[in-house]
């Protein structure tokens, strides 16, 4: 318990060192690929062998993992985007 509270006081001070998107040294994707991704992704028809999540994995160079997580949000989060 003093653990999650010593947790949420770090971060509602700014403490937390944790990156996220382009600004982690180990980003592959730009905030606009992944936004690109998302669009492709949900203009997807089953007829359309260039967006398949393993059609887009080899354009953007990244697992098709990787776009399964963009498309549903549990990487690269956005609030703005449903899926």
């Amino acid at each position: 318990m003093l653990a999650r509270l010593n947790m949420r006081d770090m971060v509602s001070k700014g403490r937390s060192n944790k990156l996220h998107g382009e600004e982690h040294g180990r980003a592959v994707l730009t905030a606009v690929e992944v936004s690109e991704i998302r669009t492709l992704y949900k203009a997807h028809q089953r007829w359309d062998k260039d967006t398949t999540q393993e059609a887009l994995a080899r354009r953007f160079g990244v697992s098709v993992s990787n776009i399964r997580f963009i498309i549903t949000g549990a990487t690269w989060r956005d609030d703005s985007y449903s899926h």
